[in-house]
């Protein structure tokens, strides 16, 4: 796991980043991890660094769903499913008003589903069935 991650992250160009104390933050920072560049907005080379430190920093549920949606909004809307233009405003509802780890952690599910499979390291093809499983796991 760790060594699909640190590849994946070396092929992208970004360095992993230290653990985060909320686990979601830490599925979260890997997710984004294996997202590549070309799948997000030019400024997010620049605004990563900071979100990763901020992420890292979050201790509960609220905090991670609103660095959620900083990162979904810094994907571009090519590499998503069209259908998540109808989805979006109720899922970011959703992360503003998630209040459980357990929630935050199905709505970064929910987004990483309609990613496009096009948009993610290779590495991450292997690791997302154990990535869904530690999601799902998340209390």
């Amino acid at each position: 796991m760790v060594a699909s991650t640190m590849l994946a992250n070396a092929k992208n160009g970004k360095q992993q980043p230290p653990a985060a104390a909320n686990p979601v933050a830490t599925l979260m920072v890997e997710f984004e991890s294996n997202l590549n560049w070309s799948a997000v907005v030019d400024n997010w080379k620049k605004a990563r660094g900071p979100w990763v430190t901020a992420t890292n920093g979050c201790s509960d549920a609220a905090c991670v769903a609103k660095k959620l949606v900083e990162f979904e909004v810094n994907t571009k809307w090519g590499d998503v499913n069209p259908k998540w233009k109808v989805r979006r405003a109720g899922w970011i509802k959703e992360c503003a008003a998630a209040k459980t780890n357990a929630s935050v952690a199905k709505l970064l599910v929910e987004f990483e589903s309609y990613v496009a499979w096009e948009s993610v390291a290779e590495a991450w093809k292997a690791r997302r069935d154990g990535w869904m499983k530690a999601c799902a796991a998340v209390k």
